[in-house]
């Protein structure tokens, strides 16, 4: 096999707290993720050398996560070849998503089938931490909490069968300003946390209500105040069906949860009329 052509999953964060700052000054979290069909398609051909094509003007050098994850392979499995890797980008750009998480991942998962390396899950994982904190989350896919720097993963049942919209507008936030505000904003104190429990249980017991009662987003009250477009998809979401819509990740990118495929159609088509990068898809 000298080509193989994988998708790459976008995710949403059903729960997202913020927890205490490492010594390494990474933060702790502790959050609920869910795999979605939102997704890229990756390309990859053997080849002698790496080489990166997009179709969204992005960096095709080791600016480019995608990039660092072949180079990085390469150097674990010490394989004195390359690869040629296009990437078809859907997935809205520094939206909260793991569009560039599910990249590499992607990438790391097609090498090793590719030239057939039989390299396990956790290793692809260990790799894939020290190119992002969203990689092995991505490599594994599915609903799990993930909990420590976004590498401690217990699984959990997915979203009842249900439609989502996700929604993108105005420009991104950057993670590391979003955590630098969550960290001036409140004192800290391990009894204000919010907990995931209760939405796993939720989500174990096949609730929707419960599962959207307990949803979270840390980072919500840092990013909307300055970026007033995530409320207003959020208004239109909710105005068009939506169960609930809430923000994924540090942002911008809003979704709401739809029970009736016609309202989601609808808000989808709402938000597309408003300039937004919307779109439809499901759970997985």
């Amino acid at each position: 096999m000298d080509k193989i052509i994988l998708k790459a999953n976008a995710k949403i964060n059903l729960f997202l707290e913020v927890c205490e700052k490492r010594p390494d000054s990474y933060h702790n979290i502790d959050s609920v993720m869910q795999s979605v069909s939102l997704h890229d398609v990756i390309t990859i051909t053997k080849s002698d050398t790496i080489k990166l094509t997009n179709d969204k003007g992005l960096p095709n050098d080791e600016k480019n996560i995608a990039f660092k994850a072949a180079r990085m392979f390469f150097d674990y499995t010490e394989i004195i070849q390359g690869a040629i890797i296009d990437i078809q980008k859907n997935i809205p750009i520094s939206a909260g998503l793991a569009g560039g998480s599910s990249n590499a991942a992607a990438v790391l998962k097609g090498l090793n089938e590719l030239y057939e390396t039989n390299l396990s899950a956790d290793t692809l994982c260990a790799l894939g931490s020290r190119l992002g904190a969203d990689v092995p989350f991505c490599i594994r896919g599915g609903t799990y909490v993930t909990k420590g720097i976004g590498d401690i993963f217990t699984p959990c049942s997915k979203l009842t069968d249900c439609f989502l919209v996700i929604s993108k507008a105005g420009e991104g936030i950057s993670t590391p300003f979003a955590y630098k505000e969550i960290d001036q904003s409140r004192p800290f104190d391990f009894n204000t946390y919010k907990k995931s429990d209760n939405l796993v249980n939720a989500l174990n017991n096949g609730s929707m209500v419960d599962v959207c009662k307990n949803m979270y987003n840390a980072f919500e009250s840092i990013v909307c105040p300055i970026r007033p477009l995530v409320d207003e998809q959020k208004i239109t979401l909710i105005k068009n069906g939506a169960v609930t819509a809430m923000m994924s990740g540090s942002g911008p990118s809003v979704f709401g949860i739809f029970t009736d495929e016609t309202n989601a159609k609808k808000a989808h088509e709402a938000l597309k009329a408003m300039g937004c990068d919307a779109h439809l898809c499901i759970p997985l």
